[in-house]
């Protein structure tokens, strides 16, 4: 991650639209660092108090259950039960003009599930093809050198990618995925995990909770986890 990304403030507003509305995925996720990191003074104070409590969270002005059923035909699926929630309470953010930092990343986090993190249905499909692929093809080598087998597969998928998706992520990622694929007996499973970790929704996901967790942190006052 960008050096400017790393202790990066929330500002007036998260980023949803644009480059700067997804994290770059790293080559390796078990050295990446996350942007919204708090002050260390911040992480202390979590550790040392018992019961921390934000004050006033959005859900709390979540419209209730009995509220929307009562706006809806009592037939109403549970879908659009959970459409007019939803629309009901972004409505009235949008009515009031402002929008607390805790609002601003579950917006975030809504259009990031919303529009598929970037990515569309047939680009993730595309995906998925070439990691069903490669899973079979790297279970089933007879290879006796497994890292070639592994570089080659990952070659394979990396090169087969939209171009989007390619010029995010390194081909050193695709092929920590490809080795944790040949570990993964379960074709679904595989499949899975592996197009998530490419499409990125994995980075996505630990973006929005390092965002959502300085929001926490920084809207609850110090002394104040009780």
């Amino acid at each position: 991650m960008a050096e400017e990304d790393k202790n990066r403030r929330l500002g007036d507003t998260l980023p949803l639209f644009g480059k700067s509305s997804t994290p770059p995925i790293a080559a390796d996720p078990r050295v990446a660092r996350l942007a919204f990191a708090p002050a260390q003074a911040r992480l202390d104070e979590l550790y040392d108090e018992q019961r921390p409590l934000v004050a006033d969270p959005p859900t709390a002005r979540t419209p209730s259950s009995r509220v929307i059923r009562d706006s809806l035909p009592t037939s109403a699926p549970d879908w659009m039960q959970g459409a007019r929630m939803l629309s009901r309470a972004m409505e009235a953010i949008v009515d009031r003009g402002d929008a607390t930092p805790l609002e601003q990343a579950a917006i975030s986090r809504l259009l990031g599930a919303w529009n598929l993190g970037g990515s569309t249905e047939n680009q993730i499909l595309l995906v998925a093809h070439l990691v069903a692929r490669g899973h079979r093809a790297i279970r089933e080598t007879r290879r006796h050198e497994i890292e070639a087998a592994i570089r080659d597969c990952a070659g394979v998928i990396h090169s087969g990618l939209p171009s989007t998706l390619r010029n995010r992520i390194p081909l050193e990622r695709v092929q920590l995925i490809v080795r944790a694929m040949k570990d993964t007996a379960d074709p679904w499973v595989g499949l899975v995990e592996a197009t998530a970790e490419i499409v990125g929704w994995k980075d996505l996901g630990r973006w929005h909770a390092a965002a959502l967790l300085r929001c926490l942190l920084e809207g609850t006052e110090p002394g104040s986890f009780k």
